[in-house]
């Protein structure tokens, strides 16, 4: 989808778990260090305003609490609020500079950048295009295009630039025809843009 959000056949919501008592995010399955650095962090009283705050945001931040914190990981987390729970997070301003803020680390980070990093990055404009974020949008893509025309198209990575053209070709649209529910929603599949500008 134009949010990255898996396209499943299941009917049924997806959510992530969460202790009742101590209200932990399950997002993974930690390991016997992970677990000694939660019950540190479970007598903070940071953890118990973080407790508060919407399930994904906590779980990055917890993410980034631990010792082999993972900004990609992070980032994954906070989208999937945005796909799983839009409620607590598409219109949180706290949520969404968390969200860019992972994004921004992303794009410091990567000395050199990998295709997936274009999709995150794609990701983000379609929450700026949905937000009203034109410019910021644009800036993203623009960035997305220099990798296009930069990487030299081989057997591997041939389809996959292919489909992050079609995702270009569909931000491009959205920008202008923000108002399209049908082609412009987070929810909209990537292919229903290649779909048409094949017409």
């Amino acid at each position: 989808t134009l949010s990255l959000q898996p396209i499943t056949s299941c009917d049924f919501i997806t959510r992530l778990p969460q202790c009742p008592t101590n209200k932990l995010p399950v997002y993974k399955q930690f390991s016997d260090d992970e677990i000694k650095e939660i019950e540190a962090l479970m007598e903070t009283s940071e953890y118990i305003s973080m407790s508060k705050k919407p399930l994904y945001q906590m779980a990055a931040w917890l993410d980034s609490k631990l010792s082999n914190e993972n900004i990609k990981s992070q980032n994954l987390l906070l989208q999937q609020g945005l796909w799983y729970d839009p409620e607590h997070s598409l219109n949180n301003p706290e949520y969404l500079r968390l969200y860019h803020d992972s994004v921004t680390k992303i794009r410091k980070s990567a000395k050199d950048p990998e295709i997936n990093d274009m999709f995150i990055y794609g990701a983000e404009a379609m929450v700026y295009i949905t937000n009203n974020n034109v410019r910021s949008a644009k800036k993203n893509i623009k960035t997305i295009n220099k990798y296009i025309k930069t990487t030299k198209i081989d057997e591997e990575n041939k389809q996959s630039l292919d489909y992050l053209k079609t995702y270009v070709k569909a931000l491009r649209y959205c920008i202008k025809h923000k108002k399209d529910k049908k082609l412009c929603s987070l929810d909209t599949p990537i292919r229903a843009h290649k779909n048409k500008n094949q017409k």
